[in-house]
Formats: structure tokens, C-alpha cells, sequence
């Protein structure tokens, strides 16, 4: 699940060519208009420049919110938004168990088997 392991999202081809497409304009549009003046001190002028072309939720995760938030790369911003963001990384040196393989009470993850979201 891409909740559970946000780093899968970049596997699922149907989303990345159904329903992305869709959401990351507006989403993409309503990060520009409303926050423009936040970016542009946050991002380099290359950055926004590649936020203002991102056609995917991924592309937009890519150019925005992972050098946004001080992630070194996309996979690394996954790696620590997704639940089990304890699993191995792409490309972080890091290996340690973290959120989810330390988990002291009983948990329970639930996921629809038709969401279109995933794959």
C-alpha cells in the first residue's frame, strides 16, 4: 500500500498515468497561486521552475515537497512520510528499524482491495 510504504508509489503505473495526471494539475496550480511568495523563498528559481511543469503527484512530490522540506531526494522523503518508513531506504545510508518494527500494541492496517489509487 502506498500509506503504508509511500516509496511503492513510484511503481504503480496506472496511477502514474490515470488518475495523477488529474490531481496534479490543481494541486500543482493551487501550490502556485497560494503559496508562490513561500516557494520562491524556499526553492531555487530551477526548482520552482520544474513545480511549475510537474504533470504528477510524484513529479510534484519530486520538485516541491521533498526540497521543500529539506528531504535530500524524493525516495528519501517516501522513505520518511510512509508508516513503515523503517524499511530500507533507495538510497539512504540509514538502516535502522523505526516506526513500524517498534510498535508495542496490538495494530491494524486496513486497505481497500479496489482502491484505484494503488496498483
Amino acid at each position: 500500500s502506498g500509506a503504508l510504504d509511500t516509496r511503492v508509489q513510484l511503481s504503480f503505473r496506472h496511477s502514474t498515468r490515470f488518475w495523477q495526471p488529474f490531481l496534479a494539475k490543481t494541486m500543482r496550480d493551487t501550490m502556485l497561486e497560494k503559496f508562490m511568495d513561500r516557494l520562491e523563498k524556499r526553492l531555487t528559481p530551477d526548482q520552482v521552475a520544474n513545480v511549475k511543469k510537474a504533470e504528477s503527484i510524484i513529479s510534484i512530490d519530486r520538485s516541491l515537497f521533498a526540497p521543500y522540506n529539506k528531504f535530500d531526494s524524493l525516495e528519501q522523503y517516501y522513505s520518511e512520510m510512509g508508516a513503515m518508513g523503517d524499511w530500507r531506504c533507495f538510497s539512504c545510508s540509514s538502516q535502522g528499524a523505526g516506526r513500524i518494527a517498534n510498535v508495542s500494541i496490538p495494530l491494524l492496517n486496513v486497505n481497500a482491495l479496489d482502491d484505484p489509487i494503488g496498483d
